[in-house]
């Protein structure tokens, strides 16, 4: 019995003292903070390397737009000076001759043809959708893509008033001008004019209004229109510098 009782008291394990859990919660939560920094840092680098890549991105979708914006200035340019011609043959009045008749039948195409921007939207579209701009944390950056995304919205907005005006000039048109006169050419060039071209009417309330419309057309293309566009080819210039500089992408 008594080596029975022996054996007993020398299997008893002493209990640990207050100090080692403290210690082992310790080094337990040391561990799971260290995995959690880790995985901070990880996710930290990887939506910076997300923001970097929507920055060259957007950078690439303003180098496109450069190139759009000053095409669209240099056409403007042609539609404002055609528009002048249209409005000068009117004015002086001359539906007789032949020539000035086959001129006024050619600008009328001309200054009325049709135009449009389509700025690249695809950076755009991406930051708006999910969320990408939390991942652009440089301010002047930030800025400076606000400032021309509302650029766009302005543009927008005039581009609409312009086609409105173009409409309605085109429609006033149709009262003057006789589409017979209009010869089919597959050289997808520009439009050929009989040489016996006559207006549908001559009558001076309608060939006023239609100058006052081609007029106001074209004052508002090489105004308001253009100057828009050369400031939003500013704009994208100016912000192009600006990521090239902050993101170090030269």
């Amino acid at each position: 019995i008594n080596t029975i009782m022996e054996v007993h008291a020398h299997t008893h394990t002493p209990r640990k003292k207050w100090t080692h859990y403290f210690w082992e919660f310790i080094m337990l939560f040391l561990a799971v903070f260290c995995g959690f920094l880790a995985e901070y840092q990880l996710e930290h680098k990887i939506e910076k390397e997300r923001g970097r890549e929507y920055i060259k991105s957007f950078r690439e979708d303003l180098c496109k737009d450069t190139a759009i914006l000053r095409q669209g200035i240099e056409f403007l340019k042609v539609l404002s000076t055609d528009g002048d011609t249209l409005v000068k043959i009117i004015h002086e009045g001359d539906f007789h001759s032949p020539a000035e008749l086959k001129r006024l039948y050619e600008y009328n195409i001309s200054a009325l043809a049709g135009f449009g921007l389509s700025l690249t939207d695809r950076t755009e579209t991406q930051l708006k959708n999910s969320g990408g701009m939390r991942l652009i944390t440089k301010k002047e950056v930030i800025d400076g893509i606000i400032d021309y995304w509302a650029g766009g919205k302005s543009i927008s907005a005039i581009e609409t008033l312009v086609q409105e005006m173009r409409v309605k000039a085109r429609d006033q048109s149709y009262r003057i001008f006789d589409s017979k006169y209009y010869l089919e050419t597959n050289t997808g060039g520009k439009r050929e004019v009989a040489a016996n071209a006559q207006l549908v009417t001559i009558d001076p309330i309608a060939l006023i209004e239609f100058g006052n419309r081609i007029a106001h057309y074209k004052n508002l293309m090489k105004g308001t229109y253009s100057k828009n566009l050369k400031r939003q080819m500013d704009k994208a210039d100016t912000l192009i510098q600006i990521i090239d500089k902050v993101y170090h992408l030269k």
